[in-house]
């Protein structure tokens, strides 16, 4: 168990005293008759998946809120964590964001991210698509001081007022310096070595211009042991709002920088039987304290998009890196609300990751790739490099070896732009009130990554000191090379050696109806996504000829040793080039019973498209 101790000071004094679009104002409808008249103190607004900012007991969505006080109150920095207590979400973590599986109760949770639900930040989505493979939203989001509240929408009108959100949306709201002052927060792990240092401060400039800056710094291994600081890095947010009689507009930016681990899969004991499984560490090595990372593996050989030899840097673990501008207006014009979001980011990164794809005791691997009895073995890493190992059954405590599975996905580029665009008005109609809303959404996402799987052989040993291991047959012939059995994932032309450069962009007009007569809304709203996909994918997968394994002189020292080496077909792309579409549409009442509680019933039909899934033939 990892323990965690913070210390925080922090001074507050004063509140603004201006309002914006995260407030319902009467003309909304979503104002109580006795809030109105100052019988029960006035509610925050809430603002994601819906029209306008309203109460929430006057809208028909199933939808949470976690303010900065609960957020604090729950005392983590991870957002798997954070997701995970709001009521309908479901989040899985290997104990890091950059490898979070989350959905919503009742649709299907798939391997890593967020399929059928949007995470956004301020309003607009941190990546387009919340599955792209080993690039889960998660990854390029981080929680800090500068975090106002959290807002969940779980299916209802998510799916019309953003794309790709049949499930629902997450919206992640930083502070705007409504409250003058601010917070610094020191946090240390008790039991383990890791830093983090957090602030955030905000205020007026004037008594029209306000703003707001915080981030964080974290370095050290981590929880969990991996024999260097596998998390360093940091992220700084700024946002500078300009008020104005009849709206506001805002400027913000964020710079990201940070890596942390991918806590894969380790191996365990398994005995028993089927019915009655039991479980446990292996000697001197426990899956609860330690990782397949190592201080002595870290980094590896392979070929690049451009087929050249390069290195990969195993301790990099997930990195994101996101530079984003952004701009948010909003004005009364002639009885109408106009409001625009854009935002341009730059995303990048890498994820890495070493898995025990087989694990057999040291006398037996060799056997199982071909290799007789008689095999010796050598570290091919650490201080004891090219030394034997004279008894390979006393190994470590365990006398045990893996066929590794070392995954690298370069993420060249995610980058992305988004603008929404929205109008709204509020009508007169007899006793009642009619609000419309049209909007166009439009964005461009870039997927440009590298995929390179290799099967390296390492021991099995805690602490963060596991060695990559050279295998030598009988006649003293070499079985792998520095440590790697293969230069791919397996032999034949599938090995999952693959460059994606493709742009999806996406067009969606939308637009909604609502009516209130006194404590009775009813609504429907529709959008239509526009998609159209182009670029090209290479890789052995795509059959048709293309082969991916060839000879090659990785290290360069004039010996062809690594014969099993996965290259790219870069003279035979597969271009993708195709459009879809797809309507959604949601249609509901609502009626408030008394100011604390409302029923309300809804119908909605949501799509979403596919990114990278769908662009290799099925396996």
């Amino acid at each position: 168990m990892a323990l965690l101790i913070s210390v925080a000071s922090f001074a507050l004094a004063g509140v603004a005293s201006a309002e914006e679009i995260t407030q319902a104002s009467p003309k909304d409808g979503a104002a109580s008759n006795s809030a109105e008249q100052g019988a029960a103190p006035k509610r925050e607004a809430f603002t994601t998946g819906v029209a306008k900012g309203r109460d929430l007991l006057d809208t028909a969505i199933s939808a949470s809120t976690l303010s900065e006080a609960e957020i604090q109150k729950i005392g983590t920095r991870s957002i798997a964590e954070v997701l995970s207590n709001i009521p309908g979400i479901r989040s899985e973590t290997g104990g890091t964001d950059g490898m979070t599986a989350i959905t919503i109760r009742g649709l299907p949770l798939s391997g890593d991210g967020s399929k059928f639900l949007q995470i956004q930040e301020d309003g607009l989505p941190v990546v387009e698509f919340g599955d792209i493979h080993f690039a889960p939203t998660t990854m390029f989001l981080r929680t800090d001081l500068s975090l106002s509240q959290v807002q969940a929408i779980r299916g209802g009108s998510a799916s019309t007022f953003a794309s790709n959100s049949p499930g629902g949306i997450v919206n992640f709201i930083s502070k705007t310096g409504e409250e003058t002052g601010g917070t610094f927060q020191l946090s240390s792990g008790i039991d383990h070595e890791l830093g983090r240092a957090d602030f955030s401060y905000g205020g007026r400039l004037s008594s029209s211009l306000r703003f707001n800056i915080g981030g964080y710094y974290r370095q050290g291994e981590g929880p969990r042991a991996t024999g260097y600081d596998a998390f360093k890095g940091g992220q700084i947010k700024l946002n500078v709002t300009k008020e104005f009689d009849h709206g506001f507009v805002r400027i913000y930016a964020k710079l990201l920088d940070d890596r942390e681990p991918g806590y894969g899969l380790v191996p365990i004991r398994v005995t028993g039987s089927n019915a009655k499984p039991s479980y446990a560490p292996l000697p001197s090595f426990d899956p609860r304290r330690d990782t397949m990372s190592s201080r002595y593996i870290n980094s590896f050989l392979a070929l690049d998009q451009n087929n050249n030899p390069h290195t990969l840097d195993a301790h990099e673990g997930n990195r994101a890196k996101v530079r984003s501008i952004g701009f948010e207006a909003q004005f009364d014009v002639a009885d109408w609300t106009l409001s625009n979001r854009l935002r341009y980011a730059e995303v990048s990164g890498s994820y890495n990751e070493n898995l025990p794809a087989i694990t057999l005791p040291a006398s037996v691997l060799p056997i199982a790739f071909g290799a007789g009895p008689g095999t010796t073995a050598r570290f091919a890493s650490g201080p004891n490099s090219g030394q034997s190992i004279g008894d390979p059954a006393t190994l470590n405590g365990n006398g045990l070896l893996a066929r590794g599975l070392y995954i690298n996905s370069k993420l060249n580029s995610l980058d992305n732009v988004t603008n929404d665009f929205r109008a709204s008005r509020v009508w007169n109609a007899g006793a009642g009130k009619i609000t419309t809303t049209a909007g166009l959404y439009a964005s461009s996402q870039d997927l440009n990554m590298m995929w390179t799987f290799l099967s390296p052989i390492t021991d099995i040993a805690s602490g963060g000191n596991s060695h990559l291991i050279d295998l030598f047959a009988p006649n003293g012939a070499s079985i792998t090379q520095d440590g790697m059995l293969f230069y791919s994932l397996q032999l034949g032309p599938s090995s999952y050696h693959q460059y994606y450069d493709v742009n999806y962009r996406t067009v969606a007009p939308y637009g909604s109806v609502n009516y209130q007569l006194g404590r009775l809304s009813i609504g429907g709203s529709l959008r239509y996504d526009f998609g159209k996909v182009s670029g090209a994918v290479y890789g052995g997968d795509l059959g048709g000829g293309r082969t991916s394994i060839t000879p090659t002189d990785l290290n360069r020292d004039g010996v062809i040793s690594e014969r099993f080496t996965a290259s790219l077909p870069l003279s035979r792309p597969g271009p993708v080039a195709y459009n879809y579409g797809y309507a959604s549409y949601s249609v509901g009442a609502n009626y408030r019973i008394s100011d604390p509680i409302s029923v309300f019933g809804r119908y909605s039909r949501g799509g979403r498209a596919s990114s990278d899934r769908v662009l290799f033939p099925p396996r």
